[in-house]
């Protein structure tokens, strides 16, 4: 097994790395319109979990135990992706 204090490890020089540029002063403007415009919208007539639980004073466990059964009798369609989800009557 080779002595680990014995191992040479030689680093890069600062005249090899590449230069790296310089972003733009409102890069993170730019970024913020970027995200808005693709972000999840939600379509009309829709709901979330969370706003039916509120509206008839659930939990959201049981909430979203009515509203899988609801999908699962064909009465909802459901939409979003990841952390927004949203359901509408078909």
């Amino acid at each position: 097994m080779p002595n680990r204090e014995a191992t040479l490890r030689i680093a890069p020089s600062k005249g090899d790395a590449p230069v790296k540029p310089e972003p733009p002063d409102d890069l993170w403007e730019r970024i913020a319109e970027v995200d808005a415009s693709v972000r999840n919208k939600r379509p009309p007539n829709t709901f979330t979990r969370a706003e039916f639980a509120e509206r008839f004073h659930l939990a959201r466990a049981t909430a979203f135990d009515r509203i899988k059964k609801m999908m699962n009798a064909g009465l909802l369609e459901q939409g979003g992706s990841g952390g927004y989800i949203w359901y509408r009557l078909k």
